[in-house]
């Protein structure tokens, strides 16, 4: 894979639920935003309604295992992992991977980078997923 470009395009674009561009984005928006810009890959899109978050449905993780593998949250991550972490109970919150130590992804707020040893995000870290098609 290759490596992580500039991030500074990403940095601050605005929170908005089910926003999919650089006028609002959510966690998911971003992940596809970037799949798309900078390795050319198409990920599948899901809408939900608010009723699956009240239902704790895992919506978008079933379909990871058919283009992601798990590679567990001690092995190193490279740029465009995927981090997926548990928010309220589910695990529906995803960043990606900028290199071994850092990921980007949406705060209630805006983009922003993080560390993986950040010792909050290390506890709702679920697994580091990587794409393999």
């Amino acid at each position: 894979m290759k490596s992580f470009p500039d991030i500074r395009k990403y940095l601050n674009i605005p929170y908005k639920d089910f926003g999919r561009d650089y006028d609002g984005i959510d966690c998911y928006g971003l992940f596809l935003l970037i799949y798309k810009e900078e390795l050319g890959i198409i990920l599948p899109d899901y809408m939900f309604d608010k009723s699956c978050m009240e239902d704790a449905s895992d919506w978008y993780v079933e379909d990871y295992p058919k283009f992601f593998k798990a590679i567990g949250k001690g092995d190193k991550m490279q740029a465009f992992d995927a981090l997926m972490f548990r928010h309220k109970g589910m695990d529906t919150h995803v960043g990606i991977a900028i290199n071994d130590a850092e990921f980007l992804h949406v705060s209630s707020r805006r983009v922003r980078k993080d560390s993986i040893r950040n010792e909050i995000l290390q506890r709702k870290l679920v697994d580091i997923y990587r794409y393999y098609h």
